[in-house]
């Protein structure tokens, strides 16, 4: 009988000494890379639509991220992903098709419903959808936001919050009737773009008149872009959305914007009201006129004229 200490520390049977020493001579053979993140071939990546876009934030502590944007694929084309959040940083190069070339773009540039093809880079978790960093994205052909659509004099933060809330659209014109109109009048063309503190917090914001050129539903819609109280993001607010002539490009509403302290007549209250903020006025040529009041969160049409 062996009477010598045993070099377990408990009495084990020799099975489970077998099963000990076997697993202890595994596990250093084993990949440590098995427990980290999969590292994505620099040939893998997504083609498909622009889901959303999504700025980083001002105060974000990697200075390298520019933003996020989802990309969904549904054409089915067995790709290894259908669906993939990807990072924008500072890093990451963007063109837009253009004639058969590539131009350089920005990520201005990308916006919700357009079609993209996306080259992943560096280590990718393993989520659903997929989070992983761009090494290159290209907007095909079409795709990047064009200079006509009216859009120039609205800051970037203010076009992508229109791209977050609208598949589609543009800044509306105001039609050759009413240009004339004007005209004869010595007055300028009304902007469809308007600031002013519509919301009474110290923040310039902006309203619009958008067109959408659906050729099943065209319609434009009046939205409201307020900006927080930090001043860097919009949040749009959807005032209404009308109905347009098919056949008619140009749109008889338009623009113009009261400042606070005015005062407007109330048709249906039958008084002349005090505006408190600053005030947006839509003028529908020939027919009536109206202004959106703010109070208490919200905003109300009041009719001004008819």
């Amino acid at each position: 009988m062996t009477t010598g200490q045993s070099d377990f520390p408990f009495t084990a049977s020799p099975l489970l000494r077998l099963i000990v020493i076997f697993v202890a001579l595994l596990f250093p053979i084993c990949p440590v890379s098995v427990f980290a993140q999969s590292e994505a071939p620099r040939t893998a990546g997504i083609e498909g639509e622009i889901m959303r876009v999504t700025p980083a934030p001002a105060d974000n502590s990697n200075r390298n991220l520019i933003g996020t944007v989802l990309i969904e694929d549904e054409s089915k084309r067995g790709t290894a992903y259908d669906k993939a959040s990807v990072s924008v940083t500072t890093g990451t190069r963007l063109f837009r098709e253009d004639g058969g070339g590539r131009r350089t773009a920005t990520f201005d540039d990308l916006r919700v419903g357009i079609q993209v093809r996306a080259t992943f880079a560096g280590p990718a978790l393993m989520s659903y959808p997929v989070r992983v960093a761009a090494g290159e994205i290209v907007i095909a052909e079409g795709g990047a936001r064009s200079a006509n659509d009216g859009a120039t004099d609205l800051p970037p933060a203010a076009r992508r919050a229109l791209d977050a809330n609208f598949l589609e659209w543009r800044v509306a014109e105001v039609s050759d009737e009413v240009k004339q109109f004007l005209a004869n009048r010595s007055e300028a063309v009304p902007s469809q773009i308007i600031t002013g503190d519509f919301d009474g917090n110290g923040r310039e914001d902006y309203a619009v008149n958008l067109r959408h050129s659906s050729a099943v539903n065209r319609r434009q819609t009046i939205a409201v872009l307020l900006r927080d109280q930090r001043g860097r993001a919009f949040i749009v607010r959807k005032l209404e959305t009308i109905p347009c002539n098919p056949n008619q490009e140009g749109t008889g509403l338009y623009l113009t914007g009261r400042r606070r302290g005015d005062t407007v007549y109330d048709y249906e209250a039958r008084r002349r009201v005090r505006l408190g903020n600053d005030t947006i006025e839509v003028n529908n040529f020939e027919k009536s006129s109206w202004v959106y009041v703010y109070r208490a969160g919200r905003f109300r049409k009041v009719f001004t004229g008819d």
